[in-house]
């Protein structure tokens, strides 16, 4: 691109200015302005520019005007304008185009797209430019050519005179008067210089032929002598009759043409042409039905076909018939009417290669309207529509590569199916040995393993969603819910952290539509991930939620949450690439915090997939405000689905009535998945029968009924979704329900499952939790007594300790907490906390002398493994201290690692010394 390009921006946020016109200097010369007006201004006081990117929403004159404006100037409307905008809403990208604007590009910019973009524009600048330039050189050589024509004509010596009706003649030209000796007619006495002066032969020609009884013109040879001069010459005269509006003859003009004069005109001519043949456009001259009389040498230069081959060829004898009709067609409405026709030909050339040709065709009207011939002159344009058609080929190009990335999307979705496979293993093995094992120190290191599990699982959704949002196959699953319910389940969701980071919390709720149809899974997996990005980067203050309405219609609601936090806050830099994949504020962040950078993305294509748009306000050192908007259909309140509070004990004990005595199939070909499922059944009550591969599916289920059957989807000799078919075709099991176990996660899976007959879908890994949830809907509430036998009452939990009750007052500390994150074990609850408590000291004093010994590292994971435990036992003020402490270790601030480790060794001392106290009261 060459550097004396200009390119004005105009946008009112000086950070996109200064971010634009660093990406656009590469092209030329960039003068950002900050409002509209500016933008006018100085384009009426400065030389224009080419290209102009343009903000939709500013103070004062907003984008749209502006544009208007400009393509209402007939000095500024070929500037193309291409608007870079945050309002990435269908309606504002409309009324851009509407207003003339050449393209349109949502913020955040994708700089890669947004160069490309530029350069189209700049291309195409440079090609009109150059078809300008091309066609003032051919009006000027149509006008130059005029030019010589008309100087032609006035050196033509035709002698052309006028009489009247009684044959006295009343004018000449210069030629006429000296041809035949006559002096200049004086109109205030015609009568002195008499037709008769000139020759009586033009006398005798009236007298044979009246003018009332021959209207039309007469041409005839007489010899004439020129007055005062005895030597004859033959002259050709054609005399044509001047008519009234009653048609009745007033006079005659005369044009008389010698033959010495008509050899010098054709001489004259010759050179013309030669002239014509010269030209650098090609030009071609048809007859009245088309036939070429004339073609220049730059015509046959440009086609390859010689004079021969092309004189007496019907024009467009070289059609590539990849001319549309409709070209045609508007040629020859045009030439009919006797107007003008500019358009363009794909023709070919004698070696057959094509051609591209811009023409311009007119009529050539005789003096009675007729049209005689035509004309043509063309350009070759095809190269500039070659460079064209490169920029469209680029343009398939990053098609490609969209392409590409969707199939990149793909793999990863297949990858995380063969990932999610042996993590099932892991996650449900990790969870049997934690149930069967009593020993502290295992206990310990198998959460660890948990919980590493289960933070790869979240990582392997994470990229699951990307994945299919740039496939192209996600969808939501929309349906009636509450917005202040959504907010609500998050602020439970969150209150642990939030209270572990001693933050306050604020969620004020205006008026909010009672319900909407929408995904409040994904709603709220926004929501949960915006808030918990704000507490993981609080470290005091406040975290607040708000949510309100923006636009509300009959059908529709537009809402807007805002989470606000008064964190570390983020730079203008770190806020403007926040919401792509894997990119997070700075790498020091990333160390200290944690993370992959994926939640922000996702939620970004989660907000856009909900017609709404996703950013942040934020100052370094003073908190962000992380707001998002989502456009969605209202819904009745009455469609909403009752959720009647049920706490964890009596949801399981629920779940144990249902399940003891009844008997479930379990299709599942993975020895270590048997296994796992096998445990979670079995614990809840249930008989349960396994079978390797689909075609033992369907033996059992021909041979037995079932409460319930479990489906993994792909098995060796006959897949899940072929086993379900057949138990549906006949059987015992024609009805009863069935539930896929795949690690396929996308939508479509599920869709599959369902049209083949099953009723719900389980991803892998398969969690507890959602496991029961699976029980609770499809298997039936009563059923009648199964080949099982009686049923067997439902087993209870661990019994509680006496000691519990006396550990309810101890501060900072949660002991309902601690017993749920037992499973309820309350012995093994308790003797978890004994030896917390007498094992304090000793971790007291291997922390001292790590940080005597400055072994940070060290102290780090003494602080870290006390940290866990404090969260495992529900001892959430030691918990709170310890992650503060934790913290200023990793930074390496020995002051506040003294502050911190005096508060946390205190709280620890006291809480070990409580509880020794009342376990052994």
């Amino acid at each position: 691109m060459a550097a004396t390009r200009h390119i004005l921006l105009v946008d009112d946020d000086s950070f996109h200015r200064r971010l634009l016109a660093r990406g656009l200097e590469k092209f030329g010369t960039v003068t950002a302005l900050e409002s509209g007006q500016a933008a006018l201004t100085a384009l009426a006081n400065a030389p224009l520019p080419d290209l102009i990117l343009l903000d939709a929403v500013m103070p004062g004159l907003d984008g749209f005007a502006v544009c208007q404006q400009l393509k209402g100037s007939v000095e500024w409307a070929a500037i193309p304008v291409i608007f870079v905008t945050s309002s990435s809403d269908q309606q504002s990208e409309t009324r851009a185009l509407a207003c003339g604007a050449a393209d349109f590009i949502s913020k955040p910019v994708n700089f890669a797209v947004l160069q490309a973009r530029v350069l189209t524009q700049l291309a195409l600048v440079d090609q009109r430019r150059s078809l300008e330039y091309a066609n003032r050189q051919l009006v000027e050589q149509v006008v130059q050519q005029q030019q010589w024509v008309d100087s032609l004509m006035s050196l033509v010596p035709d002698p052309i005179w006028f009489t009247n009706g009684h044959g006295q003649l009343t004018a000449a030209n210069r030629a006429a008067l000296t041809a035949f000796g006559l002096p200049m007619p004086d109109s205030q006495h015609p009568e002195d210089c008499p037709e008769s002066l000139i020759t009586t032969q033009l006398i005798r020609l009236n007298e044979q032929e009246p003018e009332a009884a021959n209207p039309h013109s007469q041409i005839g040879e007489f010899q004439a002598i020129k007055h005062g001069d005895s030597a004859p010459i033959i002259w050709e005269i054609e005399r044509t009759p001047l008519l009234d509006e009653q048609q009745q003859t007033t006079g005659h003009v005369a044009v008389a043409r010698n033959i010495l004069r008509r050899r010098q005109r054709q001489e004259r001519l010759r050179t013309l042409s030669l002239v014509v043949d010269q030209m650098p456009n090609a030009l071609i001259i048809t007859d009245a039905r088309g036939r070429i009389i004339y073609a220049n040498p730059a015509q046959l230069t440009i086609t390859g076909f010689s004079h021969a081959e092309t004189i007496g060829q019907q024009a467009g004898f070289n059609r590539s018939g990849k001319t549309p009709a409709s070209t045609y067609d508007s040629l020859w409405i045009e030439l009919r009417a006797g107007r003008p026709w500019t358009g363009r030909f794909v023709n070919r050339r004698k070696d057959g290669s094509e051609i591209i040709l811009a023409a311009y065709i007119a009529p050539v009207i005789d003096e009675h309207g007729g049209t005689t011939h035509y004309f043509a002159i063309e350009n070759d344009i095809t190269q500039a529509v070659r460079l064209q058609a490169d920029f469209s080929q680029a343009r398939l190009e990053k098609e490609a590569a969209e392409a590409a990335s969707q199939a990149k999307g793909r793999f990863l979705a297949n990858m995380s199916h063969e990932i999610r496979t042996p993590l099932n293993a892991i996650i449900g093995l990790t969870q049997l040995i934690l149930k069967e094992t009593q020993v502290p120190s295992t206990n310990q290191r198998l959460s660890k393993v948990a919980g590493a599990a289960d933070h790869l699982l979240n990582l392997i959704n994470n990229i699951l969603d990307i994945s299919k949002i740039e496939a192209g196959r996600y969808e939501l699953l929309p349906q009636p819910f509450s917005p202040a319910d959504i907010c609500r389940n998050v602020a439970a969701m969150m209150s642990e952290r939030l209270t572990a980071k001693h933050l306050h919390w604020f969620n004020p709720m205006s008026d909010l539509p009672p319900a909407l149809i929408g995904d409040p899974i994904r709603l709220t997996q926004i929501l949960v991930n915006l808030v918990g990005n704000a507490i993981k980067f609080t470290e005091q203050g406040s975290i607040s939620l708000l949510a309100h309405v923006v636009a509300d219609s009959d059908t529709h609601c537009q809402l807007r949450f805002v989470v606000q936090d008064t964190g570390i806050g983020l730079t203008p830099e770190q806020g403007a690439s926040l919401f792509q994949a894997f990119e997070q504020g700075d790498a020091s962040t990333t160390r200290k915090y944690g993370g992959t950078g994926l939640g922000l993305y996702i939620s970004r294509q989660f907000v856009r997939l909900m017609g709404g748009d996703i950013g942040v306000q934020s100052q370094p050192g003073r908190g962000s405000a992380f707001w998002f908007t989502v456009n969605l259909p209202k819904a009745r309140a009455d469609l909403l689905l009752p959720t009647p509070a049920e706490d964890s004990t009596t949801r399981l004990a629920n779940l144990h009535r249902r399940c003891v005595g009844r008997r479930i199939l379990v299709a599942e070909d993975q020895p270590i998945n048997q296994e796992v499922t096998l445990h979670l059944l079995q614990e809840l009550g249930l008989t349960v029968d396994l079978a390797d591969d689909g075609r033992a599916a369907v033996s059992a289920g021909m041979s037995r009924r079932y409460d319930l059957i479990l489906m993994d989807m792909q098995m060796p000799e006959m897949d899940g979704l072929t086993a379900c078919r057949h138990l549906r075709a006949s059987g015992p099991n024609q009805d009863t329900a069935i539930v896929a176990l795949t690690a396929n996660a996308f939508n479509e899976d599920r869709k599959v499952c369902l049209a083949a007959g099953m009723q719900d879908h389980l991803g892998k890994p398969l969690l507890p939790e959602k496991l029961h949830e699976a029980l609770l809907s499809w298997l039936p509430e009563a059923a009648v007594a199964s080949s099982a036998g009686q049923l067997d009452p439902a087993p209870t939990l661990a019994p509680a300790s006496d000691a519990l009750p006396h550990l309810q007052a101890i501060s900072g500390f949660d002991p309902d907490l601690g017993l749920k994150q037992m499973s309820g074990n309350a012995p093994l609850f308790l003797s978890l906390l004994g030896k917390f408590a007498h094992a304090h000291s000793k971790e007291i004093s291997r922390l001292r002398q790590a940080l005597q010994q400055g072994d940070l590292v060290q102290a780090g994971r003494l602080v870290h493994g006390i940290k866990g435990a404090a969260g495992t036992l529900g001892a959430e003020q030691l918990h709170a201290l310890a992650k503060i402490l934790e913290q200023s270790i990793k930074a390496g601030d020995l002051p506040s690692i003294n502050h911190a480790q005096s508060s946390f060794e205190h709280c620890l001392s006291e809480l070990a010394q409580t509880l020794a106290e009342r376990l052994d009261a």
